[in-house]
């Protein structure tokens, strides 16, 4: 979440602020804060316990209503003015759309693992520590289908695109991935000292940066990019440089 926020999100808002509606984002930003929250006081007992795991997974049983009946809405609404404005693509159109579709999402899926696989073999074999490959290579590289969409986003002017798919990737690690590996070992997720002082508090304040401001303001200005981007600096700079 750090490097999704604290990088990606930056560089959308550096290159692209953008106006949005409070509602459209109120709830996501509530429920990622709340998620990253649970975390936080996970880490305070050194452990993320089972009942931390089943609050997350009510977390994200309530994000994935909140979409679907968002989609709904949206199929709805969108298909009363569709109507009214131009016909429905054609099947084949559709087709091709999907295609490319999938083929982009395994170009980014196996471009990524090529790189936190073979960027971690380079950065051990020199030496680097497991925490430092951590919070660089392997984050940033799991962050790749977000900064790729990012990227695509800035391109064609789609600020929305950008930021919601930053928000729900967070949720989504935050409230399924965690929770459902420590129900799957059958026993909490240990959280390391370092975690639990630093990663995990750094983790919610890039949250707040991103989310809060824009609430209030029912915008995302690029000074919040500024920020983000500076407590990602500092962040990977202590962890590479100080923590042990």
């Amino acid at each position: 979440m750090t490097a999704n926020i604290g990088l990606i999100m930056a560089i959308s808002l550096l290159c692209m602020p953008a106006v949005i509606k409070r509602k459209d984002y109120l709830l996501k930003s509530v429920l990622m804060l709340l998620a990253t929250g649970i975390i936080v006081a996970g880490g305070f007992f050194g452990r993320i316990t089972l009942p931390f795991s089943l609050l997350l997974l009510v977390i994200f049983v309530i994000f994935i209503w909140e979409n679907v009946k968002t989609a709904l809405d949206a199929i709805k609404n969108g298909g009363e003015q569709e109507e009214k404005k131009k016909d429905k693509p054609s099947r084949n159109e559709v087709l091709i759309n999907l295609i490319k579709f999938v083929v982009g999402a395994i170009g980014i899926v196996v471009g990524a693992r090529l790189l936190v696989d073979n960027g971690s073999l380079l950065a051990a074999y020199v030496g680097v520590s497991e925490r430092v490959i951590g919070v660089t290579l392997v984050a940033v590289g799991t962050s790749l289908p977000e900064l790729v969409t990012t990227v695509t986003a800035v391109m064609k002017k789609q600020s929305s695109l950008s930021l919601g798919n930053i928000l729900g990737a967070n949720i989504l690690d935050l409230t399924l991935i965690l929770p459902l590996s420590a129900l799957v070992s059958g026993q909490a997720l240990p959280v390391t000292l370092a975690a639990a002082k630093i990663d995990l508090p750094v983790c919610l304040l890039v949250g707040l940066i991103a989310v809060v401001p824009a609430l209030i303001a029912s915008k995302f200005k690029r000074y919040q990019g500024v920020a983000l981007i500076a407590v990602y600096i500092c962040y990977v700079g202590v962890t590479c440089f100080i923590v042990k």
